[in-house]
């Protein structure tokens, strides 16, 4: 977004060129403040001035366009455009995020990763989730045992990758599309995700199970690893869920549209960014570098990773949440916190950003002593929760997804 004339900062608008983007009069742009839709506050470079949202802004004119211009609507949906298909399973409105309209803030502070993937399944806390079968649970552990010296010398989503198209082949089961079984299916998918960041069975709970792994002498460590799981759970119609759900709509096993989840997940324009948020907090070093290194970041055209989210325009709840969290808790965060302090002030400072669950994560990894990768295998982990409900949710719907494509300049040639 282009800086409005006179005002420093990208994220705003001036009046004069709210009311010329949106082709309206001043009084109406008035209304549509008192009414929400557009956000606005002091310009700290003029006093007696507003400066407006320009992401509020974009927002009105998207609409204006979708009302005028259908084909317009559909080329932009698959863009952070308007919701493109129906779900009762996670929202984001006026930048919280619930999940069955639950605030999912709030359920990471009260509930377990167990309870809240009960939630997001079934709709209820309370919910009893099958047990996995016990061929499933022998093949599981089986591959745990035996997994190759390849297998294990990979990162922990890529042995995810390669194992879970195992377990879909060795599950009898594994074209019955009804809830509970999938529901079956979905605890032996989180268990063998879990085993692949530990190398262990574990049957203690998962975050326990983790905690015992990468803190054993630091129970408390669990209810964290708790919190990052349930904030990691959904998130609307991201690439990996729309990626799991397109998989699920041809009714294909679980297995393999979590598989398809975790391939996207490793973009780095989704769950791979928390890899950039890792370099740049190398990159830093210490707290007094912070403002330093950021400043040249910006210079040189580079991103702040792990800041700022376009859903988010106050700031990422789950963000804060975690790391809220991880300074409150007795876990000793030491350095690794007082580093993202300091680079979360420095990124305030420069580009009024805040931290975003990436960042969040990559720290809770650091504090938890662990390698490069965790964050984004954390994130894989909680969000295949998320994944599953998609999946139960559209096995139910059983409709498949199939847009049509239009014609581009180049396929009229010849």
């Amino acid at each position: 977004m282009a800086a409005g004339k006179g005002n420093s900062n990208r994220d705003f608008l001036t009046s004069n060129e709210v009311v010329e983007k949106l082709g309206i009069s001043k009084s109406t742009l008035y209304a549509y403040v008192s009414r929400g839709l557009i956000r606005s506050e002091p310009d700290p470079d003029s006093p007696r001035s507003r400066r407006y949202r320009a992401d509020d802004v974009d927002r009105l004119m998207n609409r204006q366009k979708m009302r005028s211009d259908p084909e317009h609507a559909s080329s932009t949906a698959l863009d952070w455009g308007s919701p493109v298909l129906e779900s009762g399973i996670s929202v984001i409105s006026d930048e919280r995020l619930a999940y069955r309209g639950q605030d999912a803030v709030r359920l990471a502070r009260e509930h377990t990763f167990e309870e809240v993937t009960a939630l997001l399944w079934t709709g209820s806390l309370d919910a009893d989730l099958p047990e996995p079968d016990a061929t499933t649970a022998q093949v599981r552990d089986e591959l745990v045992r035996q997994s190759s010296v390849l297998v294990t010398s990979l990162e922990p989503t890529a042995r995810m990758q390669m194992l879970l198209p195992v377990l879909e082949q060795r599950d009898p089961r594994s074209f019955d599309f009804r809830p509970e079984s999938v529901q079956r299916a979905g605890r032996g998918v989180l268990q063998l995700a879990t085993a692949c960041l530990t190398h262990t069975e574990g049957n203690s709970g998962i975050a326990r199970t983790l905690q015992a792994h990468w803190a054993p002498g630091n129970p408390e460590a669990a209810r964290l690893i708790d919190t990052a799981l349930i904030l990691s759970a959904d998130h609307e119609l991201n690439i990996s869920t729309f990626t799991v759900r397109c998989i699920a709509s041809a009714r294909t096993p679980l297995y393999s549209a979590v598989t398809g989840g975790v391939s996207a997940m490793r973009g780095q324009k989704h769950g791979g960014a928390t890899r950039q948020a890792e370099a740049m907090l190398d990159e830093v070093g210490s707290p007094d570098r912070a403002y330093d290194v950021l400043r040249n970041r910006l210079q040189r055209g580079e991103a702040l990773a792990g800041f700022g989210h376009r859903l988010y325009p106050s700031g990422d709840p789950r963000g804060a949440a975690l790391l809220e969290a991880i300074a409150d808790s007795n876990v000793d965060a030491g350095e690794s916190l007082e580093l993202v302090q300091a680079v979360s002030s420095a990124a305030n400072e420069l580009q009024g950003a805040s931290p975003t669950l990436d960042i969040a994560l990559v720290t809770l990894s650091r504090v938890l002593d662990q390698p490069a990768g965790t964050a984004e295998a954390i994130m894989t982990l909680g969000r295949m929760s998320g994944w599953i409900a998609h999946a139960i949710e559209e096995y139910e719907r059983d409709q498949l997804i199939r847009p049509r494509a239009r014609a581009s300049d180049s396929s009229q040639e010849g």
